[in-house]
């Protein structure tokens, strides 16, 4: 079985019509970009995805950007996101977060 953490997108057309299945929308600008990553996903998102702000998810102690943070702050910023216990995916164009184990982690 693939565990690739990618999915085509006509996979992600079909799991979009599953309502059981929520959908984060983590788009974001890298560094050098000057675009404003939630007016962009309100032009352009996964119908019924939520905006995931992976600036406030991450590591505010850290010097480096989008580092994990620990897992007692993603629990708390997760929990407030008042998300039901559905199956999740998590989304964005410009890259994983957290990495895969064994890259860059």
């Amino acid at each position: 079985m693939d565990m690739s953490p990618l999915i085509s997108g006509s996979f992600l057309h079909t799991l979009a019509k599953d309502t059981s299945i929520r959908f984060l929308d983590a788009t974001t600008a890298l560094p050098g970009e000057t675009f404003d990553p939630l007016k962009r996903f309100h032009a352009c998102h996964i119908p019924g995805s939520q905006y995931f702000d992976i600036n406030v998810f991450s590591d505010p102690q850290s010097s480096l950007p989008h580092t994990v943070p620990s897992a007692a702050r993603f629990a708390h910023l997760f929990g407030a996101l008042v998300l039901r216990p559905k199956p999740m995916w998590y989304f964005t164009i410009r890259a994983m977060w957290p990495p895969p184990a064994g890259h860059g982690g």
